[in-house]
């Protein structure tokens, strides 16, 4: 019998190993913070001889200035300076400048003044906050005279019309007002001219065209007629216009200024500078310049006729005065040109003459004579009070019998008011 075979025992398993817990570890406690050193007491001075070593030394502080910022700042402080040192000698000018006007304002009896003077108060005139101090420096300015022979006129006037100095329109007009009061030389007047013909300020150029009146002289004749023809403006036009009358008043070249102004009213540009040159004959007079008013006269223009009518008020002698009259007469339709005519034979007769009390009270009654409506008789009436003559007294006591009851009354007031000014009159030392 066979032995049974013998079987092989399988290896029992190692037994695995139980995990052993690991105890935790203990929670880290929080570490105190470190208590600063105390500061180290000043290292004592290296004793005579001896040599500092580097932990001697101190240290550079963090926060230290470079050269840079130190240069900035005395930059500025160096500006700082200049300009407080600026004001304040500013002040100490503007202080010496104040005290050289008050004196030169506080001059006794008429102001004299040189051409710096002068400047000076021109200046001081047109700078900010002296509004206290201008109408003094306007009188000064007004009546001073030259302490070296300057003209003094003609500073203010190239002060006033240089347009490069920088002034308000108001003060610039100030200053040419101020010329108004001043005895103006040729230079002067050339220079104000030359400011109206280029000033693109219309109301300036009216102004300084008005100022030149006392001193236009023949030799600007052309230039003020051109004036006329040229400008579109009617202020502008005017004031040249009223420059022309005073020259036509005082010129010794009568003919010449005739001639020239018919000259420049045949080759009138416009309706206005044409009526501007027909009134202007009027102020100038003579044999040709009343053959053209004539001619005007004898139109149906009534631009034209209204301006040859102006023309006859300042008519400077009695030849046109019939003219005025016979005009009246036949126009008794047209009311303007009637109230037109009747105002200017009034205003001519009005003019200082050296006419008669009887001859005056001759072109009166002329007039009386051709006055139709009340308010042409009470117009008429109103002037004869005024004129403080006894000659029209007899006048008004006539008018007193007028058959309107409103002229008569006016007629009677009129006897009284002047009844009691020839009275005072006669008072009167």
């Amino acid at each position: 019998v066979a032995a049974p075979q013998t079987q092989p025992i399988a290896a029992a398993p190692a037994p695995q190993a139980t995990p052993v817990a690991q105890p935790a570890a203990p929670s880290a406690q929080p570490v105190a913070a470190a208590v600063p050193a105390p500061a180290a007491a000043p290292a004592a001075p290296p004793a005579e001889g001896e040599t500092a070593t580097a932990e001697e030394v101190p240290a550079k502080p963090k926060h230290a200035l470079g050269k840079g910022a130190k240069i900035s700042i005395i930059s500025i402080l160096v500006i700082l300076i200049a300009i407080v040192g600026a004001l304040i000698v500013t002040k100490m000018n503007n202080n010496a400048e104040a005290r050289r006007i008050t004196a030169l304002l506080n001059q006794e009896g008429t102001p004299k003044l040189n051409k710096a003077q002068a400047n000076d108060l021109l200046q001081r005139a047109i700078s900010a906050g002296v509004d206290n101090e201008r109408t003094a420096i306007y009188a000064c300015l007004s009546e001073a005279e030259s302490s070296d022979g300057t003209d003094l006129g003609l500073t203010i006037a190239s002060y006033a019309s240089n347009a490069t100095i920088p002034m308000s329109p108001e003060l610039r007009r100030r200053l040419l007002q101020v010329l108004q009061a001043r005895e103006l030389s040729p230079d002067a007047v050339r220079v104000i001219i030359g400011f109206a013909q280029g000033t693109d300020d219309p109301s300036l150029a009216a102004d300084a065209l008005n100022t030149v009146k006392k001193g236009a002289s023949d030799e600007y004749l052309g230039d003020l007629l051109d004036i006329i023809a040229v400008n579109r403006n009617s202020s502008i036009q005017y004031a040249a216009e009223s420059a022309l009358a005073e020259l036509a008043k005082k010129t010794e070249r009568k003919s010449v200024f005739v001639n020239e102004t018919i000259k420049a009213y045949e080759d009138a540009p416009t309706p206005a500078a044409r009526h501007a040159y027909i009134r202007l004959l009027g102020a100038a007079g003579g044999d040709r310049a009343a053959k053209i008013l004539r001619d005007v006269l004898a139109t149906d223009e009534e631009p034209d006729l209204l301006a040859a009518l102006t023309a006859l008020k300042s008519w400077p002698d009695d030849t046109m005065f019939p003219d005025l009259i016979a005009f009246v007469t036949k126009n008794r339709a047209n009311a303007r040109l009637r109230a037109q005519a009747l105002s200017s034979a009034q205003a001519f007769l009005k003019l200082p003459s050296e006419r008669s009390g009887e001859e005056s009270a001759q072109m009166w009654s002329s007039l009386w004579s051709v006055a139709r409506t009340r308010q042409e008789k009470i117009d008429i009436i109103n002037s004869l009070a005024r004129t403080g003559a006894a000659w029209a007294l007899t006048l008004l006591k006539d008018y007193e019998k007028d058959p309107d009851e409103d002229v008569s009354y006016r007629a009677l007031q009129a006897i009284e008011h002047l009844e009691e000014r020839l009275k005072v009159l006669e008072d009167s030392p």
